[in-house]
């Protein structure tokens, strides 16, 4: 089995099993984080949402992660 969390996954892998690793993964190689919403919208079955995930390493290194809108139910 690949360690990697952020690898491509079957299907049987689970999305949930996939996202706890990937938080797992973040959490551990990350020192501190800040999440910005830069704009929700409320639609019919939800929302969509644009945010900005900063983030500085374990190492030092800073960085940052623009998403693009993301539909949320």
């Amino acid at each position: 089995m690949n360690d990697d969390p952020t690898r491509a996954v079957d299907r049987e892998d689970g999305d949930r099993d996939r996202a706890l690793r990937v938080i797992g993964w973040f959490i551990g190689t990350t020192t501190t984080r800040r999440y910005e919403v830069l704009d929700r919208q409320f639609v019919d079955g939800g929302s969509v949402q644009q945010h900005v995930l900063r983030a500085d390493g374990v190492n030092g290194a800073a960085s940052t992660s623009t998403r693009p809108t993301w539909r949320h139910c």
